[in-house]
């Protein structure tokens, strides 16, 4: 995607891009008009010898045309040509095109021009349209919408600018690079809010001479698209769009190439006629020739076949007339145009404009030193030692480690390392104490009474280009030992820039880890020591590991959107539309992720939670509490899910049958069967949720039961039925509470109050019983807690108070899972690969503790393993006290709607077989009573008979029936590859428009024996002849990643969304296997697809 291209000038120079197009070497707006006049050229020897030979040239031009050595053929053309005479019929063509495409980027600050806006609404016109306008300097489109939206959301006027600090303003700036920008933004805004009313002036003269950093450009921009003013633009776009219009061959940079230029520039927006003028706005003629030459007359590769001014570009019609003697039959001497020179390239579009002469960066070697302290060697507490820039100059007022500038290329180590100690000695308060070592015989974790120097140890060089410097940064690594605190700064150390000191939230006891000890005159932050975790922050993106950052999440997105720009594709209608799709999915996952708020809910909620609606103020806040917040929404989240059908009644029924008579040695069958009978009968209803409050509800359950029910002989037992209100109230998204009210004597009431966060989740639960004599009411109290910081072991606390108190500890062991579909793909409707024994995919889970009923202790142990592919649980529980063993053993067959459960129970009292079937949240339980008795044989055979079935229908049922849909899902995922003819294409096109970059990477890689990709398939997981089937190649997309003999690809996520990559089989199990040479020896690795990729590894070498 095209810049917005300005020229520089001398105190612009600093964020010039040197690796930017042509268009970027053009003077900026605070230069035109202003640069030291020259001669005429007619002291230029090319242009004397012109003019001499001038009229044997006119007459000669019906011949050959003559070819200067390392030139083409001159045509000598009056000054007419570099004139817009008729700029009418060519503004018409321009507004037509431009009315269908200015919505087609989506730029936020791109409005309709409406003539009727007050005097303030221009005045907030212009403040948007002026944002912009900076921000774009330098910079994609695609990359300063977002920064943009975050701008406008935390500074909305002028006024809101104007009061913010340098460092607000730069920590809203960061990432989009050339910090001199977001300054004089800021300086501009106060000198507004100050001279002018919290108003940019209405007109570009006024504008530009009073507003810091805002020039010529800038101020025709935002006056003509806010104002309405017919004032020209002439950034790099229309700088080139109009070289080629007029065929301007000229050095671009010139006053007289400029002169004519501005003047082309003039005449498209200066409009006499009042009719024209009210339907041909000069902000939208502007805006329009911007566009052009972003869209379509671009440096490189521009299309002329859908450009609106084809037919009068004189470029576009130059080389078809090219030599003839009808082109100008008769020149006045004094009509010669003098201003351009001959061609160094054939005679076509992109001859122009002329290029500019480069000029070498100066070279300068800076000592960069990473100061770091530390109260001992093994200490974790880690502070770095940040100073902060001169005002002005390159990275004017940015926080660095101290620097010392420009030092000579021949600095011996000794001497950098004494010029360090130096500055460090001008910086701390401890001055030449610095010079004293650590001994090497001090104590690790023994407190130093003084700071010292315990190293000072090279750490390399890093070259970085600006556009007029090169810098060597030569760093080095200083750390310094003693002490509890920083050493203090030195007083007299020169400040500055002011600043307003920011205290982080969430500060005790007066100590602010990000200021304490910094060197400050009233307001004045000269130097500070920073934390390490705030020194660097990590994020994940494109192909780039979780710790790249936002500068390499540029570079990649800079080097993707290069390659798949569509408009770079206009040859092959296939190629476009895969590189618009590409495209598009670039530009979505860069919106994301050069967001630091949407890039912190990324990693920690994952991409779902992007869309969600959190609240604009969140963004504003400290990265803790983003978190705290973004935690908070995620467990709200849950709980709306859980209740996503609040108005469903639910309804809950349990049948107890005493089947013991049966199974007993007394009487004959007959009658056994009749003393069997329904022991119990309870029905619960649930009624639909009724809202009362935002955060409140209310609901009415009812109980039914029948205590010793009615047998075949007629014998009936007692029933009771109870009427409960409940109320729940939602205080925060983890704060919740729940109140019970039985309508029915005996009247019972009963509270809840839960709390959950990530680490921690308390339920407490009260009854009271009116009129009752117990001084304290039954409550109970659970508490899980995370209990390592790094592992997700959880213990449980759970503490009963009442007549029959309780104590329970358990400690609850995570899940382990081993399932080849992770990262959540198992929520995906549709076939899975299954394997064929259908125990492949499984999660383990297991918990112990220790209870204490009554105080007496017993010990408690339970463990579950889910078969995920069968959609079955086994599951085992044991309870072992003095009161003897409670043993319970299950299984469980589920789905997305229903659940069936059979449990068996063995205690020292009874044996209990118990049925559960669960249906849209309705549930029926049936509990039969095997024996009043611990009964082994009983138990044995309530064990073995139901597992005997469970093996032989797995053996003959279920095993035959995974291995046909097994077979099955092969089968039609390979016809399906075959036949996907789109999904071939779409990839061939894609490898299409990798292929230079791959050709570049592997020519560099070869020459030093790097990283080569011999061969890479991507494919399902396994070794079968049908699944190697289903495997495609990915050799080329994956060499296309290789940056520096190295290749990372981020784990957590599928490789499906890398460029060149698709799913061979959707819902199975994918792997990479990549064959490779690394300093020319072969390597192998086999990848699956949710893990990282690291290349090359030692563990892939392969031994001959």
């Amino acid at each position: 995607m095209a810049k917005r291209r300005r020229a520089k000038s001398e105190s612009e120079a600093e964020w010039q891009d040197d690796r930017a197009d042509s268009s970027s070497e053009y003077l900026s707006d605070t230069s035109f008009g202003v640069l030291p006049k020259k001669p005429r050229s007619t002291d230029n020897p090319n242009l004397k010898k012109r003019r001499k030979q001038a009229p044997r040239e006119v007459a000669d031009a019906s011949g050959p045309s003559s070819q200067a050595e390392n030139s083409y053929a001159y045509i000598q053309h009056p000054t007419s040509t570099h004139v817009i005479s008729s700029p009418q019929p060519i503004r018409e063509g321009l507004l037509n095109w431009y009315a269908a495409v200015h919505e087609t980027r989506g730029m936020p600050w791109r409005k309709p021009f409406n003539p009727n806006l007050t005097p303030n609404e221009k005045a907030q016109r212009a403040y948007e349209v002026w944002i912009s306008e900076i921000m774009l300097q330098q910079t994609q489109v695609a990359t300063v919408i977002p920064y943009y939206n975050r701008w406008m959301e935390k500074f909305p006027t002028i006024h809101d600018l104007a009061a913010a600090s340098i460092d607000e303003v730069n920590a809203l700036w960061k990432g989009l690079g050339y910090y001199s920008r977001a300054s004089r933004l800021l300086e501009g805004a106060k000198k507004a809010v100050k001279d002018f009313n919290g108003k940019l002036p209405d007109n570009a003269k006024d504008m530009e001479a009073h507003i810091p950093g805002i020039g010529r450009y800038s101020a025709g921009a935002i006056c003509s698209i806010a104002c309405g003013e017919q004032v020209p633009v002439l950034d790099g776009n229309v700088h080139r769009l109009l070289s080629r219009f007029l065929a301007l061959h000229a050095p671009p940079k010139a006053k007289p190439t400029l002169d004519i230029l501005w003047r082309g520039a003039s005449a498209m927006v200066e409009i006499d006629d009042p009719k024209l003028s009210a339907t041909q706005h000069p902000g939208d003629i502007n805006q329009a020739l911007i566009e052009l030459g972003s869209t379509v007359c671009r440096p490189r590769d521009p299309e002329c076949s859908s450009c609106p001014l084809r037919k009068w570009c004189s470029a576009y019609a130059g080389p078809s007339k090219a030599g003839k003697a009808t082109e100008f039959p008769s020149i006045d001497i004094e009509d010669i145009c003098n201003i351009c020179v001959p061609l160094s390239e054939p005679p076509n579009v992109t001859a122009y404009p002329m290029k500019a002469e480069r000029k070498k960066a100066r070279e300068e070697l800076d000592i960069v030193n990473v100061v770091e302290w530390r109260a001992h060697l093994s200490s974790d507490d880690r502070r770095f030692l940040l100073v902060r820039r001169p005002e002005g100059g390159l990275l004017a007022g940015l926080y660095e480690f101290p620097t010392l500038t420009d030092v000579r290329k021949s600095i011996s180590p000794t001497a950098q390392r004494k010029v360090s100690v130096e500055m460090l000695s001008s910086i701390l308060h401890i001055g030449a104490d610095l010079e004293r070592k650590v001994p090497k015989n001090s104590k690790q974790h023994g407190d130093i009474s003084s700071v010292s120097i315990s190293r000072i140890e090279a750490a390399g060089d890093v070259t970085h280009i600006f556009s007029h410097i090169k810098k060597t940064y030569r760093t080095q690594w200083v750390v310094l030992v003693g002490e509890t605190n920083p050493p203090q700064l030195a007083e007299d150390y020169p400040a500055v820039v002011p600043v307003k000191k920011k205290v982080r939230h969430g500060a005790s006891d007066g100590k602010n880890p990000t200021t304490e000890a910094s060197n400050t005159k009233g307001n004045q932050v000269m130097a500070m020591w920073v934390p390490l975790n705030e020194v660097m922050e990590t994020n994940a993106v494109l192909n780039l590991n979780k710790g790249a950052s936002l500068a390499e999440v540029n570079e990649r997105y800079r080097a993707l959107s290069l390659i798949f720009h569509p408009d770079k594709q206009h040859d092959d209608p296939l190629k476009k539309e895969v590189a618009t799709k590409e495209f598009l999915e670039i530009q979505k996952a860069y919106q994301v992720l050069s967001d630091p708020f949407t890039r912190q809910v990324y990693d920690e909620l994952g991409p779902e939670a992007v869309n969600w609606a959190w609240s604009p103020d969140l963004r504003f806040k400290t990265k803790e509490e983003i978190s705290e917040a973004l935690q908070n929404g995620f467990i709200e989240y849950n709980k709306q899910k859980s209740r996503s059908n609040p108005n469903k009644t639910k309804a809950a029924a349990s049948v107890t049958v005493n089947a013991a008579p049966l199974l007993s040695n007394h009487g004959n069958i007959r009658q056994r069967l009749q003393h069997v009978h329904v022991a119990s009968r309870n029905i619960q209803l649930e009624t639909s949720q009724i809202a009362i409050g935002k955060q409140t509800t209310l609901s009415f359950e009812g109980h039914s039961g029948l205590a010793s029910g009615r047998s075949p002989t007629g014998r009936t037992g007692e029933g009771s039925f109870a009427l409960n209100g409940t109320v729940r109230h939602q205080f925060s998204p983890r704060l919740t509470s729940q109140f019970s009210a039985g309508l029915l004597f005996p009247h019972l009431l009963k509270g809840n109050l839960n709390y959950e966060d990530p680490d921690n989740s308390i339920q407490t639960s009260m009854l009271w019983i009116p009129f009752s004599n117990l001084w304290l009411p039954p409550t109970t109290v659970s508490w899980t807690r995370k209990l390592f910081k790094k592992k997700h072991y959880r213990g449980r606390l759970d503490i009963h108070a009442g007549p029959q108190p309780s104590m329970a500890f358990h400690f609850i062991k995570p899940t382990v899972s081993k399932m080849l579909f992770e990262e959540g793909s198992s929520q995906n409707n549709g076939p899975r690969l299954r394997s064929e024994s259908g125990l492949k995919m499984f999660a383990v889970a297991h918990s112990v503790g220790i209870a204490f009923d009554a105080f007496l202790p017993k010990l408690v142990a339970e463990s579950s393993i889910t078969f995920f592919e069968l959609s079955a649980r086994l599951k085992a529980n044991i309870q072992w006290g003095l009161t003897g063993l409670v043993a319970n053993a299950g299984v469980e067959w589920f789905n997305e709607t229903m659940e069936v459960a059979s449990n068996l129970v063995l205690s020292a009292t009874a044996v209990v077989l118990e049925f559960n079937l669960t249906y849209a949240d309705q549930r029926f339980s049936l509990p039969i009573m095997l024996s009043p008795n611990c009964s082994t044989r009983l138990a044995l055979g309530a064990i073995v008979i139901p597992s005997t079935l469970i093996v032989i229908g797995y053996r003959f049922v279920l095993l035959p029936r995974q291995r046909s849909r097994r077979a099955e899902y092969l089968r039609r995922s390979r016809r399906m590859l075959e036949e996907d003819s789109d999904l071939r294409k779409e990839r061939n096109a894609v490898e299409a428009l990798l292929k230079e970059r791959i050709k570049r990477i592997v020519k560099t890689e070869s020459e030093k024996q790097g990283l080569i990709i011999q061969e890479a398939t991507y494919g399902v997981e396994g070794t079968d002849e049908a699944t190697l089937k289903l495997a495609i190649d990915v050799q080329g997309p994956l060499q296309a990643l290789v940056r520096n003999s190295q290749l990372h690809i981020a784990g957590g996520t599928s490789k499906t969304a890398i460029q060149g990559f698709f799913d061979p089989a959707p819902y199975a199990a994918k792997i990479l296997r990549v064959r490779y040479t690394f300093s020319g020896t072969p390597h192998y690795a086999e990848i699956p697809d949710y893990h990282p990729v690291v290349l090359p590894l030692a563990e892939h070498r392969l031994d001959d």
